[in-house]
Parts: structure tokens; C-alpha cells; sequence
């Protein structure tokens, strides 16, 4: 097989791949949109429309921050089960987000939940040594 012939499939396989790249690109526009979208919603104040925007949008990038719109849209109508489960989603897909961890410390010990409260606040301080603790919180880290 001589290099022309060869060099056939080897563009078809490019032109797949820049097609592919293309349509991935655009779904991932077309989702931070809806992210930006309910984060809007929440910020008006709707907080059922930044839900519902929210659990529509997926993905690895755009999936952290519509967990957490999630989270604070249940907090606003004060529902601290669902926002407690939206955050602990969030930081199942960004483990090194402490700000993530932050808000999670302060539901889970608006719920009760003071020794996992205490132990997500010390990952905080894992992870940004300089985070200011919430009202309430005490450092067993920090002297």
C-alpha cells in the first residue's frame, strides 16, 4: 500500500475525531449555560427553577458546581436532607474542593451531626490552612 492510499483513512479517522471533539465541545458550552442558568435562577431567588436546571446538567466539569447550586437552592428553602445529599455528591466528584467541604461542615451540623461536622471542617483546614472557621467551629488543628 503506497503512502496516498494510505493517508485516505488516515484523514477520514481526523475528520471523525475533529467532528467528535466538535460535538463533545458543544455539549459541554451547552451545559455551563444551564449552570450559568440556575445559578441565575438562584440567585433571583427560585429556587425550584435553579433545582431543576441543576439536576439537568451533567457532566465532568460542569456536574461539581450544579451539585452545589443544588445544595444551596435546598438550603434557601430549608431543606438541609436533600442539601447535606447535594453536597455530598458534589464532593464525591471534587474531593479537593474545601469550599465544598466548608458548606458541607455547616449542614451537617445544623442536622445534628456535630463529630462528622467537626471532621469535614478538619479536612477544610487539610486543605486551605488559612479557611476562617465558621461561628461555632473550634480547631483542634489550629494553636
Amino acid at each position: 500500500m503506497d503512502a496516498v492510499a494510505l493517508s485516505r483513512p488516515i484523514r477520514g479517522a481526523l475528520a471523525c475525531a475533529f467532528l467528535a471533539a466538535a460535538f463533545v465541545l458543544a455539549l459541554s458550552l451547552q451545559q455551563e449555560r444551564r449552570v450559568d442558568r440556575a445559578e441565575s435562577a438562584l440567585e433571583r431567588g427560585n429556587g425550584e427553577q435553579a433545582v431543576a436546571l441543576a439536576r439537568r446538567s451533567d457532566g465532568p466539569t460542569v456536574r461539581p458546581r450544579a451539585l452545589r447550586i443544588e445544595a444551596l437552592a435546598a438550603l434557601r428553602l430549608g431543606e438541609l436532607v436533600p442539601a447535606e445529599r447535594a453536597f455530598r455528591a458534589a464532593i464525591d466528584r471534587s474531593p479537593e474542593d474545601w469550599t465544598l467541604r466548608y458548606d458541607h461542615a455547616i449542614v451537617l451540623r445544623q442536622l445534628g451531626r456535630e463529630d462528622a461536622a467537626a471532621a469535614e471542617m478538619g479536612r477544610v483546614l487539610q486543605l486551605n490552612p488559612l479557611a476562617a472557621l465558621p461561628p461555632g467551629f473550634v480547631s483542634r488543628t489550629r494553636r
